[in-house]
């Protein structure tokens, strides 16, 4: 790996013996030159080649914990907005049941006791709304890497760091010759403009 190397030149020079070594042995040249190579680099880099080898096995357990868990968290979200929507509805049913008890029972006037009726339904509808966002939220800060914790985490993660603005391009670097090299003249002399 590229972070495995201390510069690009390094890393890039060891993409290049891999690709010379396996077109060779692809290609049957100098077979026993390249399996030479091969056992060298192995015994020389034994504890890195296990070190990647067990990177590797972690990286490939932590992609189906993630998958897994991913998955876990979709069913959760589907079942969660199930949920909300039949609150929603329910809680809709019983403001009409509420209103039209209400208009039964009273004597009072219908269009103020059916915007009163509205006005419970929204208010209900706005504290459940605001329980769900609160639970959103809790998921969200629970999350560390870009993953919910529990035991879960993603090894290796670089932290992304802002560019610092360089400003605009000076090819001068900041130099500045303040001499100037034209004469300014009340009058040019060119033949063929004067003529036009």
């Amino acid at each position: 790996r590229e972070d495995d190397f201390n510069s690009l030149l390094d890393y890039n020079n060891y993409l290049n013996d891999v690709e010379d070594i396996t077109y060779n042995l692809i290609n049957k040249i100098d077979l026993d030159e390249n399996e030479r190579k091969l056992a060298s680099y192995a015994s020389r880099n034994q504890q890195t080649i296990s070190l990647n080898v067990q990177k590797s096995v972690q990286e490939s357990q932590n992609r189906e914990a993630r998958q897994v868990l991913e998955k876990e968290q979709a069913r959760i979200r589907r079942e969660a907005a199930r949920r909300e929507e039949q609150e929603e509805r329910r809680d809709r049913e019983e403001g009409r049941r509420d209103v039209i008890n209400m208009l039964a029972s009273s004597d009072g006037d219908a269009s103020r006791i059916a915007r009163e009726g509205q006005q419970a339904v929204l208010k209900r509808s706005k504290t459940r709304q605001a329980a769900i966002q609160k639970q959103q939220q809790a998921l969200s800060s629970d999350s560390s890497n870009g993953a919910p914790s529990g035991g879960f985490f993603i090894q290796g993660l670089k932290t992304k760091v802002e560019p610092v603005d360089e400003g605009p391009y000076d090819p001068f670097q900041g130099y500045s010759d303040k001499r100037k090299y034209f004469v300014q003249q009340n009058r040019y002399a060119w033949d063929r403009l004067d003529r036009l």
